[in-house]
Formats: C-alpha cells, sequence, structure tokens
C-alpha cells in the first residue's frame, strides 16, 4: 500500500477549530482529517484511512486513490459516498460493470477470465458472467469529475471494480482502484507563496486546491498551515 503523505499540524492557522489528523501512525495534510475542524473529514476504522467502507491507498496534491477489491454483485448504489461535496471520481477511471440492460459499446471481458487467477473472486452467477467497461472521456467544457448519475445512467446493476488510469509521462493502469479528484467548495483561498487550481464541477459549481510553491513546505491553504521555507 502506498503511504499517505505526513506532515500537518492539528490546528489550522487562521481558525482555532482543531482538525484531527492523526489515525493510527498515520498523518494526513490539512484540509484532509478526521473532525468536524477539517476541510475534508474522512473516517478512522482500525487504524486505517477510509471513505466509509472504501480503503484510502494514496493522497495526493490532486486525488484520492481507492481501493476496490473485485466483487460480483456489487451495487452501483454501494459506491455512492465516493461522490461527495468535497471529491468524486475522476474521467480517468473506467468502471467495470455487470447485469447491463443495454450494450455500452466498450469492451466486454468474461467474469470467468478472473476466477482463480491473481485476483481472488467468487464465481459470478449467470446474469453476471460478462463485464463490460463504462469510461467517460474529457471533452473540451465538461466538468473535470464524473457524477453519479452518469453512472447511474449506465442502466448496468452491478460494478465489479474499476481500473485507474494514471496519465503522468508514462501511462500506468491500476486494477482494482477508483482515482477520486479532491477539492475545497468556493473561490481560492490559499496561504501566501502558494498557487491555486480550480476545479469546475457540476451546476456551474466551483471549487479549489492550493499548493505551496517550489522552495517552500505546508498544506498551502489559509486555512491549513499555509507555507514556509524549507
Amino acid at each position: 500500500m502506498v503511504t499517505i503523505l505526513l506532515l500537518s499540524k492539528t490546528r489550522a492557522q487562521n481558525n482555532n477549530t482543531i482538525c484531527l489528523n492523526r489515525c493510527g501512525d498515520q498523518i494526513l495534510e490539512y484540509p484532509f482529517g478526521f473532525s468536524d475542524g477539517c476541510g475534508i473529514k474522512l473516517n478512522c476504522i482500525d487504524n486505517k484511512v477510509q471513505i466509509d467502507e472504501f480503503l484510502i491507498q494514496n493522497i495526493t496534491k490532486n486525488s484520492i486513490l481507492i481501493y476496490l477489491p473485485a466483487k460480483c454483485n456489487r451495487s452501483i448504489e454501494s459506491i455512492q459516498p465516493l461522490f461527495s461535496d468535497n471529491f468524486a471520481p475522476t474521467r480517468n477511471n473506467s468502471f467495470l460493470v455487470q447485469d447491463c440492460s443495454a450494450p455500452l459499446g466498450g469492451c466486454v471481458i468474461p467474469a470467468s477470465s478472473f476466477v482463480g487467477n491473481q485476483i481472488e473472486v467468487e464465481s459470478c452467477d449467470r446474469k453476471s458472467s460478462n463485464i463490460s467497461c463504462f469510461t467517460q472521456q474529457y471533452h473540451e467544457g465538461d466538468v473535470d469529475v464524473l457524477s453519479y448519475e452518469e453512472l447511474n445512467k449506465t442502466m448496468c446493476n452491478y460494478l465489479f471494480s474499476a481500473v485507474a488510469v494514471e496519465q503522468s509521462k508514462e501511462i500506468s493502469l491500476q486494477f482494482q482502484a477508483i482515482e477520486l479528484a479532491w477539492w475545497i467548495k468556493g473561490s481560492c483561498e490559499c496561504s501566501n507563496n502558494a498557487t491555486c487550481s480550480n476545479v469546475t464541477l457540476q451546476g456551474n459549481g466551483s471549487g479549489f486546491r492550493c499548493q505551496c510553491l517550489d522552495g517552500f513546505r505546508g498544506d498551502g491553504f489559509a486555512n491549513g498551515t499555509g507555507c514556509r521555507r524549507g
């Protein structure tokens, strides 16, 4: 499992509200934490960082990587907690869905391909015997993240797993993973010596992320620890 970003203080720089940010031996940077004083509240369950029942593998300056083990007959509704006011799946994901009432036009994989291989998964029943791929490519003018309604419109009943596509210098695929984008709602509220990245949301909404300039350390948020040289 990838180590989650470390280095944070528990009291916001310009806010008297405490943000509890420790879970076991892991310490999260603001805006992430486990109390109401945090910009993005997560769950700490048995010393593991989670969103609802879903284990977080990694948090970066732009995204959250969620572990989604392969499972037959998992309802689409079960991943609704991954769509919130502060995070949602990016368009860099391909969802592996089952029991669809209409063809999706993407790939079709026999579920039996996964049984007995490196992935531990029980045999699927007949109506879930084939797995289809649902991918929403980004087009100019689109919002930056996927909505739950877009996934639900596939008319598929089950979500087997997902593939997260990391688009850096070399494209890599991570099976059994969902990439979420995260943001704070509203207009930029970054500290000095930080840059602000805007996120375009559904319904003409907007959000932002902060990041310290080169040569500075910290979370970059005005309500967090800000940026300091080092």
